[in-house]
């Protein structure tokens, strides 16, 4: 009884730091920059109908940008048929993940253009930092860190819990695959 209760006397406060941590870290991982005033080029990483919803909102905020979506979802696929932004859309479905986006997005540097990287508040840390390792020196675009927001999502605490420690396993396995191929 006396080894239970001690048991638990260490437990429960190990929990509640634990707890108290992951909420003051998973701040650091909403990491996005406010619109920016200008943008040539939108680019969506895949996976949820949010990102792709939101980057329909910025193409009409930014007539004149175009937009390259990674894996678009049947909704967008149907939007991008119809027309609507004509010689505007370019769809990529080769990339499998994250750091096939990044790198593909590394290879559209040239001067002066106004890159938008689109995701959620959550994958952009990551994105941000795959990025950091993949780009030339000698690029000269301007990055824009553009999150979806937070009301698009319908998102418990608990959900953005799980995001959190989701995103910390992605960033840990995504580092190790970097290192192994020498980026």
């Amino acid at each position: 009884m006396r080894k239970l209760l001690f048991t638990f006397l260490i437990a429960v406060p190990l929990v509640i730091l634990s707890v108290l941590i992951v909420n003051k870290t998973s701040r650091w991982f909403f990491f996005a920059d406010s619109d920016p005033n200008k943008v040539d080029l939108i680019f969506t990483f895949g996976g949820e109908q949010a990102r792709e919803n939101h980057a329909m909102r910025l193409m009409d905020k930014y007539f004149n940008a175009k937009w390259i979506v990674s894996s678009p979802l049947p909704l967008t696929k149907s939007m991008i048929d119809s027309g609507y932004w004509k010689g505007r859309v370019t769809v990529i479905e080769h990339c499998k993940n994250t750091l096939d986006e990044v790198n593909y997005v590394a290879m559209l540097c040239s001067d002066s253009i106004d890159i938008a990287l689109l995701s959620g508040p959550y994958h952009l840390r990551r994105i941000e930092r795959f990025l950091r390792n993949v780009l030339s020196a000698d690029c000269g675009s301007r990055f824009h860190f553009v999150a979806v927001p937070l009301n698009d999502y319908n998102t418990t605490k608990w959900h953005l819990f799980k995001l959190f420690v989701l995103e910390m396993q992605k960033m840990i396995y995504y580092s190790f695959q970097m290192r192994l191929k020498g980026i």
